[in-house]
C-alpha cells in the first residue's frame, strides 16, 4: 500500500495554528473513515546509488452523497541515515496540491465529489546514506479496509545490484539496460513495508 493516514480535526487545528486554514476551509469535520475509501495504488520506485526515487498514484473514493474535503497525512521513513525527501510533488489531474511539511511526512487535503473517485500523484526523492530504503505500506491498516489492488514496479539501473527485497516479484524484465521487477497484490492489507537493499556493482578491471 501506501501509507496514507486519514485525519480530520487534528489536522485542521494544526493548519489553523500555522495560518493556512484556507486549505481546509470547507473540510467535513464529521466525516468517517467509512465514507472515504483508499482503493488503489500504483508505485514506481527507482533505485540510485545514493537515493530512492518514488512515484505514486493513489485512488480515493467518496462513498457518501456529499462532496467532501479530506485531510491526509503521507509519512516518510525518515531517520539519521534516510533523510527527509526532496523534490516533493503532490498533484491531482495535473493540478498542484499545496502541502505542509511535518517531521516525518507531509499534510495535504483533497476534494472529492459525491459518489466519485479521484487520483492523487505523489513523487519524491529520498537521499540515503546507506544502500537501503523502505517504502511505507503497513499504515494501510489505518483505513481498516484492504486495497482493491496495488501495483509495484522497481527499477534498477546499470551499475546497481539489487541484494534483497521484502516482497517476491511476479515478473522481471530488462528495459533499455534497466532491470525492472514488478508485482501486483489484490485485496491487499500489508503486514510489512516494502524494503530494498542494493549494492553498487564493482567494475571489471580485467
Amino acid at each position: 500500500m501506501r501509507a496514507i493516514f486519514n485525519f480530520a480535526i487534528r489536522f485542521a487545528v494544526s493548519m489553523i495554528v500555522l495560518g493556512v486554514v484556507t486549505v481546509l476551509s470547507n473540510i467535513a469535520y464529521t466525516q468517517t473513515r467509512e465514507s472515504i475509501l483508499f482503493q488503489r495504488e500504483r508505485i514506481i520506485i527507482s533505485v540510485m546509488t545514493d537515493k530512492f526515487l518514488v512515484q505514486g498514484e493513489y485512488t480515493f473514493a467518496n462513498m457518501s452523497s456529499f462532496s467532501r474535503t479530506q485531510g491526509l497525512f503521507y509519512p516518510f521513513p525518515v531517520d539519521s541515515l534516510h533523510l527527509f525527501p526532496t523534490n516533493i510533488s503532490v498533484t491531482s489531474g495535473h493540478k498542484r496540491i499545496p502541502f505542509r511539511r511535518a517531521e516525518k511526512g507531509i499534510y495535504f487535503a483533497i476534494k472529492l465529489l459525491a459518489q466519485s473517485s479521484a487520483n492523487v500523484e505523489i513523487s519524491y526523492d529520498q537521499p540515503c546514506l546507506i544502500p537501503n530504503a523502505c517504502y511505507i505500506l503497513k499504515s494501510t491498516a489505518y483505513w481498516q479496509t484492504p486495497l482493491e489492488q496495488a501495483d509495484f514496479e522497481i527499477r534498477i539501473p546499470p551499475g546497481i545490484e539489487l541484494k534483497s527485497m521484502s516482497y517476491a516479484t511476479d515478473k522481471v524484465r530488462e528495459s533499455q539496460d534497466t532491470l525492472v521487477c514488478s508485482f501486483t497484490r489484490k485485496n491487499f492489507m500489508p503486514v510489512r513495508d516494502l524494503c530494498l537493499e542494493w549494492n553498487k556493482k564493482k567494475r571489471d578491471t580485467k
